[in-house]
């Protein structure tokens, strides 16, 4: 029973065993995230996230011997050229900067226009995007940089 005395489920309370069951009963939702039909990785989460590791290990080494190579991924991400993935642990929201009355109130157009997204910001060629972006140059790199 919830605050207001309605009956109310709670998926996450359900036992395991039980959950095949209150499914067919319609009790309970079953999961859009994963069926009985998803393949299990073949993958254990230990070789996945040493695989990660070593991923990042070698993008570290890189960029010890083309420091350059920062800097454009730096201004790739700020850019919004990589969608929802980063290459950085920073955060790109937008921050609320104009007040939401008409003051007069100016600020440079760079501040105020929307960094590019992908058409697919979750699946976007990354390597094929960064390559391009690299291709614009320097000039281009510092512009999204002090975006």
């Amino acid at each position: 029973m919830d605050h207001s005395g309605q009956l109310r489920l709670e998926a996450g309370l359900v036992r395991r065993e039980d959950k095949k069951a209150a499914i067919e009963a319609g009790v309970l939702q079953a999961s859009r995230h994963q069926t009985e039909d998803t393949p299990k990785s073949p993958y254990s989460q230990k070789l996945a996230s040493d695989l990660f590791c070593i991923g990042r290990g070698a993008r570290q080494n890189a960029s010890l011997e083309h420091p350059e190579l920062l800097l454009d991924l730096l201004a790739f991400q700020l850019s919004g050229g990589m969608g929802y993935r980063m290459a950085f642990g920073l955060r790109c929201d937008d921050v609320a900067n104009l007040p939401s009355t008409e003051t007069g109130y100016v600020l440079d157009e760079r501040l105020t226009t929307p960094a590019s997204q992908p058409k697919d910001p979750w699946g976007a060629d990354l390597a094929r995007a960064f390559k391009a972006f690299r291709k614009k140059g320097k000039a281009h790199r510092d512009a999204e940089k002090r975006r």
